[in-house]
């Protein structure tokens, strides 16, 4: 699919009235078609700038109104077909977000990469994209250093990893997933 793209937003929480801080699309092959950081009303806080790595002095040097970061979304999505890992999340903030503006709501034609990794997986809960990319083989960074950047590219590498019938790939350095370690973004050992 040439105009399949790859949605990550950050906010500043996932209560109704928190802002977008920064929204990234990748298209097929992980290249950046936009990466634009919004300026909140409120300043974060350290638990989301651990969550987002994103960091207040990120929001001072970069940040943009986020009405001009919805725009450029809306012109770069338009055409796309979009996958998003929680898509009922992104989607949620972006129409409060255009509600809180009051300018007309985004329209673009998307997925959940969630509700397919899960059926795919035979998951009956909600699996963490980390969880997944380890899964896979392709770990994200640690918190605080995992960014928007790293979680589309999680998805893509989820997209492919899927595509591929992967179902359990450890890197040669990653020691196995422990028995332990067996909450919602694990997975049973072999699905089928």
């Amino acid at each position: 699919m040439p105009n399949l793209a790859f949605l990550e937003l950050d906010t500043t929480g996932v209560y109704e009235s928190a802002e977008i801080i920064r929204a990234l699309v990748l298209d097929r092959d992980g290249n950046t078609l936009l990466d634009l950081y919004a300026q909140p009303t409120t300043t974060l806080n350290a638990n989301i700038e651990r969550i987002t790595g994103i960091t207040s002095q990120d929001i001072i040097a970069k940040g943009q109104p986020v009405q001009t970061v919805i725009e450029q979304l809306r012109t770069v999505l338009q055409g796309k077909y979009v996958l998003s890992y929680n898509l009922d999340f992104d989607i949620g903030k972006l129409q409060e977000a255009t509600t809180r503006l009051d300018i007309e709501p985004l329209t673009f034609v998307a997925e959940d990469l969630m509700e397919h990794a899960m059926k795919y997986y035979s998951l009956r809960s909600y699996p963490k994209l980390e969880g997944l990319c380890r899964r896979i083989g392709s770990p994200l960074p640690e918190q605080p250093h995992q960014t928007a950047f790293h979680r589309a590219e999680g998805q893509l590498a989820l997209l492919k990893a899927i595509a591929n019938v992967v179902t359990d790939a450890q890197p040669p350095t990653a020691s196995p997933i422990a028995a332990e370690d067996t909450d919602a973004d694990t997975i049973d050992e072999h699905p089928f």
